[in-house]
């Protein structure tokens, strides 16, 4: 498993990229992009790496910590998961 670390938004929120190197499938968890040229180096390190993305997790969803949610549901079409605590944000996020 390799682990790619991108610091976000004003906050300075960690963004992390997980994948397996054998079948190069990815989770991006926490993703904090906020501004166009954050979601432009996460898809671009997602696209040098020919990772693919099969899961966008949130360990909390404290708004620091979702701010690149929407883009990456537009840019894969994968909804985010979040703790069960946290659920019903989820749910109002994409309704």
């Amino acid at each position: 498993m390799k682990i790619k670390q991108i610091q976000n938004n004003p906050f300075q929120e960690n963004t992390y990229i997980v994948w397996d190197e054998a079948s190069m499938e990815a989770a991006i968890v926490d993703c904090g992009a906020l501004f166009p040229q954050e979601e432009e180096k996460i898809e671009a390190f997602v696209s040098d790496n020919n990772l693919k993305v099969k899961y966008i997790l949130n360990t909390h969803l404290h708004l620091d910590h979702v701010f690149g949610n929407p883009f990456l549901f537009q840019e894969y079409g994968i909804r985010p998961q979040g703790g069960q605590q946290d659920e019903f944000w989820l749910e109002q996020a994409y309704a």
